[in-house]
């Protein structure tokens, strides 16, 4: 039952302390000197191969809500995958952690973060595909912010971002065996939001650290969404930017919750899309901007969201209106 209860406690989330972590609205910016125009983070017009519509028929349909349906197929996938997860978080947080005491580096946790990641997936069919919007500089520090659909997010980002990193995690997950220890040895952060003096301590520990060039990555939704949309965000990633004076780099998770709902323990194969978009410079901004950066920073990424679904939808009716004498005896268009 380890990965389960890992998955219920790995929010990777900070929260400023005494504040309101949720905005509003706040009408965007009409000031270039203040945010980049729109459109800069990330190009509307993305490649047409790059969105593979999977055919979800048999043994795998969609729920109502696009989720994997609870079929027996898709339940014993779970099973299989918390079995994996099991052996796999234990096998490679020892290993990790041994390495890490030799070579204490991100790029140890990532090294090890990626085997264990795909020593999860790939059994079960599952892929990343990543799409870069601009190349990076591989020894610049970052902070990468992605969206949350469900617990596959973790796994994909740890084996397709390529990049060393490490997560932004809350400190109740320190006490998860082996994980916890595994997390505790890399360049990974854990922020205690019980004890608001100790996460302000916490935020300037982790802006030291970035300075010192390890990058890290938080989900700034601070929960599941298990849809195509995404909630408010919270502030505490775009501080931790703020605090290190690094770029903040949006990440946008396209359909994992398509392939796994652990609250329906439901599992299914398929190609998990992630689109990383342009670097946000935090030079010149102060704790005054942090709103109306959050609130644009969303928006951009929900628009990618947005226009990967519509191509998803349009790919389906498509789909559906193929002659039968044309697929193979799979379902699959010949």
């Amino acid at each position: 039952m380890l990965i389960f209860f890992s998955w219920n406690v790995m929010g990777f989330v900070y929260c400023e302390p005494g504040c309101d972590n949720s905005v509003g609205m706040p009408e965007p910016s009409t000031q270039p000197s203040e945010l980049h125009t729109r459109g800069a983070l990330f190009s509307l017009h993305l490649p047409e191969d790059f969105y593979v519509h999977l055919r979800r028929k048999g043994l795998f349909p969609d729920a109502p809500d696009g989720t994997p349906a609870p079929t027996f197929a898709a339940r014993f996938m779970a099973l299989w995958g918390l079995l994996l997860a099991a052996i796999g978080t234990v096998t490679f947080s020892i290993c990790e952690i041994i390495n890490y005491r030799f070579q204490p580096s991100a790029h140890t946790f990532k090294r090890w973060a990626a085997r264990w990641a795909r020593f999860i997936m790939r059994p079960l069919g599952i892929r990343p595909a990543l799409l870069m919007q601009t190349p990076l500089d591989p020894d610049t520090p970052y902070v990468f912010i992605s969206n949350h659909q469900c617990a596959l997010d973790i796994l994909a980002l740890a084996d397709a971002l390529p990049f060393p990193f490490g997560f932004v995690a809350k400190a109740e997950l320190a006490e998860v065996p082996f994980l916890g220890h595994a997390i505790r040895y890399s360049a990974s952060l854990f922020i205690d939001q019980r004890h608001p003096r100790r996460a302000v301590e916490s935020l300037k520990l982790a802006g030291q650290r970035i300075r010192e060039g390890n990058s890290v990555l938080i989900f700034p939704e601070g929960h599941r969404t298990y849809l195509p949309c995404m909630q408010p965000f919270k502030r505490g990633a775009f501080m931790l930017a703020l605090e290190a004076g690094v770029p903040l780099v949006p990440i946008v998770l396209i359909d994992s919750y398509r392939y796994v709902d652990e609250r329906k323990k439901a599992v299914r194969p398929g190609t998990v899309h992630m689109v990383v978009g342009n670097p946000i410079s935090m030079e010149g901004r102060t704790r005054k901007d942090i709103p109306r950066l959050m609130e644009w920073v969303r928006t951009e990424m929900q628009q990618v969201l947005d226009e990967a679904h519509r191509h998803f939808e349009i790919c389906s009716r498509v789909d559906e209106l193929v002659d039968p004498r044309y697929r193979n005896p799979a379902g699959r268009i010949l």
